[in-house]
């Protein structure tokens, strides 16, 4: 619910505070964690750290909104669980070929 609260960027920091405290105890999945941290620093203006919000098509490919230390990303995706880069923008190529 906090991911999609994007009308509400405080309430997804106060989530995302609780978040990470449910991941450091083992009660909380690191991926999630990921998706909302990228979902708050886009709402917020800066740039995401894991490359999780889609931000639109470029010469009919899928691209991320802007990743802090985009050189980095691929080692931070998979230290919490997600998959590489590419894989995840090919689910959205649908979206660039309409």
């Amino acid at each position: 619910m906090a991911q999609h609260a994007d009308h509400d960027v405080a309430f997804q920091r106060r989530a995302l505070g609780l978040m990470c405290e449910a991941v450091a105890a083992g009660t909380a999945d690191a991926t999630e964690l990921a998706y909302l941290a990228d979902r708050v620093a886009v709402n917020s203006g800066r740039p995401q750290i894991y490359g999780t919000q889609f931000g639109g098509c470029e010469q009919g490919r899928p691209v991320p909104k802007p990743i802090a230390d985009e050189a980095g990303v691929h080692e931070r995706r998979a230290r919490v669980g997600l998959q590489p880069l590419d894989e995840y923008l090919a689910q959205f190529q649908d979206a660039c070929d309409e």
